[in-house]
């Protein structure tokens, strides 16, 4: 303090007046871990609040939450529809980027913040890149079942063969649940209601089946009740009168 007086007495009466942990270092804090005395953070600070300094409090404390160039909070339609992205480690609040490494509609509004390109935050499973890198390596031919080395043990038997129904047509594809999408029944079957014919009225089957609607063997007796009904009566006969 006593050089300080020789080089200013002003400036030593002013450092008297403030704690010698804010100008000394043999009184900084080892907790700190920091001996500089330099603004330059400060000076950094007041540049990024720079456009929202003379805005109120209120304001000013928003501006400063969102000011990190990495972390964004997408405000919804209300204040309970809020998303949280994280750039840096390409994390989402709703979980859609973390799970399928493509951005979401939340990712992608942080993105146009930044100024920074879609698909620079696409994982690399979908990139060309990825693909020919997995690819690169040819696949070696082999040699064919005659050649390969013989052993002793047990071979594999075939799986059981279990008869098919030879009604219909073979089914080829899975079936669905009714949940799935894409399933051909989405609601439950309706209770089978009891089948009646369309020509007797009897319950049990069908018009199909009907024995009323059976067709009989041709004989000799219809063929000849049938000419004889076409034969022309006396009755359908135009006998000319003379005048």
């Amino acid at each position: 303090m006593v050089d300080i007086f020789d080089i200013d007495s002003e400036a030593a009466h002013w450092l008297k007046k403030k704690s010698p942990t804010e100008w000394s270092k043999s009184h900084f804090p080892e907790t700190v871990k920091c001996d500089t005395l330099l603004n330059n953070m400060c000076e950094y600070f007041n540049n990024m609040i720079i456009e929202a300094r003379d805005k109120p409090i209120i304001t000013l404390l928003e501006k400063i939450r969102k000011s990190n160039e990495w972390n964004y909070e997408i405000i919804g339609a209300s204040i309970m529809n809020n998303w949280a992205v994280n750039l840096l480690n390409r994390k989402c609040s709703c979980r859609k980027w973390d799970l399928t490494g493509i951005p979401c509609k939340h990712t992608i509004v942080a993105i146009w913040t930044k100024h920074d390109d879609i698909n620079s935050y696409v994982d690399d499973c979908y990139k060309v890149e990825t693909y020919r890198t997995i690819y690169k390596f040819s696949i070696l031919p082999m040699n064919g079942q005659e050649i390969w080395p013989k052993l002793n043990n047990v071979p594999p038997l075939p799986p059981r063969l279990e008869r098919q129904s030879t009604k219909g047509r073979k089914q080829k594809l899975r079936k669905k649940e009714p949940d799935e999408v894409g399933a051909s029944r989405q609601k439950m079957k309706r209770k089978q209601t009891k089948l009646y014919c369309s020509l007797c009225h009897n319950p049990g089957y069908k018009k199909r089946t009907c024995k009323l609607n059976r067709v009989y063997p041709y004989s000799h007796d219809d063929e000849m009740v049938r000419q004889e009904s076409s034969f022309p009566t006396a009755s359908s006969v135009h006998v000319k009168l003379p005048v």
